[in-house]
């Protein structure tokens, strides 16, 4: 076997177990005692997906902004779990980005943004912001409890503020897509849904958005 066939062998031994138990912050302290994250980066160009997806998965829990250009590669992988487990990395490197109780609170934050409670949810992220303005993630959720509320314009500014910190926050150009078609901004938004393919080709309702859009503006032009 050659050296990076070894190498993930020895991966999917260390990392497996962690993921059977969920036990992601385990793993994350048995990687920073046996790997370093280019190591992990080489193992994303491995043909086993298995391997692929467990390197993703673990770039994602010690790796940083720099690992993002080839996690995003990922998205365009021919395997299901190779996607899921890129995206996952994303996320977590996102959501990282800042002190260990800015990850906590944003979490949380992110939980009730899902769940569609918005209220205070501004309030609350304003000195996550002041304390770190390169915390990307700080103003996507900011951005989307606007949306919520139907502050579309203050939601696409803090899209374009996260898409400038990180370009390949694929939520962050789904959002913006979201706030420039609720803005009546069809062409606009056509593109930047587009945008969202480009990077994430499996991105959920990008393309049923798109075609809505196209059908919207062919019946205009009629």
């Amino acid at each position: 076997m050659d050296e990076n066939t070894v190498a993930g062998s020895r991966l999917l031994d260390l990392a497996t177990p962690y993921l059977a138990r969920r036990d992601r912050d385990g793993l994350a302290i048995a990687l920073r005692e046996a790997w370093s994250v280019p190591c992990l980066v080489l193992l994303l160009d491995q043909s086993d997906p298995v391997v692929v997806a467990t390197a993703a998965l673990c770039v994602g829990l010690i790796g940083h902004a720099d690992s993002l250009p080839g996690l995003a590669t990922l998205l365009h992988h021919a395997d299901e779990q190779v996607v899921e487990a890129a995206e996952e990395a994303m996320w977590t490197i996102s959501f990282r980005a800042g002190t260990p109780l800015e990850h906590q609170a944003l979490w949380r934050i992110a939980e009730s943004i899902r769940a569609g409670v918005s209220e205070n949810v501004a309030t609350l992220l304003k000195p996550l912001i002041r304390a770190n303005r390169r915390f990307a993630e700080a103003f996507h959720q900011r951005g989307q409890a606007h949306y919520l509320d139907g502050a579309f314009s203050h939601a696409l500014r803090d899209a374009d503020r996260t898409i400038a910190i990180n370009p390949y926050h694929f939520a962050a150009h789904a959002l913006r897509a979201n706030c420039l078609a609720a803005m009546h901004r069809e062409k606009e938004a056509l593109e930047a849904y587009r945008r969202v393919l480009q990077i994430h080709p499996r991105f959920y309702g990008a393309r049923d958005a798109i075609h809505c859009l196209q059908r919207h503006l062919a019946g205009n032009a009629g």
